[in-house]
């Protein structure tokens, strides 16, 4: 996510940066340069979202580990109730023990997949934003460009257009 924000003050400190067009809001800048920029942000996306995925593969395997640990744990207790029935209430304690880990287990797994479900969901949203953010700088840019032929094909002479 970090280079996600460099490269987007990056892009925020060439617009400021450049050439501003006199008694207009608009400016002159590099295509290439910006074209370029965008290509580094939109390869940093993957990243993010690979980093995104592997926190959730962990914890997925984490959950996955402790259910079956309290499977385990639920199995051998019915071994136990059936091999010694004089030891019922011991049984049942480590029975009930296991359900309680198990529902435990099942419950920690629903957070986090919604914590997961919700950072998601902000990374897209803000990267989202930001693209849109990118994508209507370009088009300014590329309006600039388009006014800047037409007007110079037309006296010689760059005008500028409000």
């Amino acid at each position: 996510m970090e280079e996600i924000y460099s490269h987007l003050d990056r892009l925020q400190r060439m617009l400021e940066a450049k050439f501003k067009i006199p008694l207009t809001d608009l400016i002159i800048i590099n295509q290439m340069e910006l074209l370029d920029l965008i290509s580094e942000i939109q390869e940093s996306i993957p990243e993010e979202l690979a980093r995104s995925i592997k926190i959730k593969e962990d914890i997925n395997n984490m959950t996955e580990k402790t259910i079956k640990q309290a499977e385990e744990i639920i199995k051998k207790a019915q071994i136990l109730k059936l091999e010694k029935i004089d030891e019922r209430t011991e049984i049942r304690e480590s029975y009930q023990s296991a359900k309680e880990r198990l529902n435990k287990a099942r419950e920690i797994e629903n957070t986090e997949i919604k914590e997961i479900q919700e950072y998601s969901e902000k990374i897209f949203d803000n990267i989202e934003e930001k693209i849109r953010e990118n994508f209507k700088n370009v088009q300014t840019a590329r309006d600039m460009l388009k006014q800047k032929k037409i007007s110079s094909h037309g006296e010689g002479e760059m005008s500028v257009k409000d």
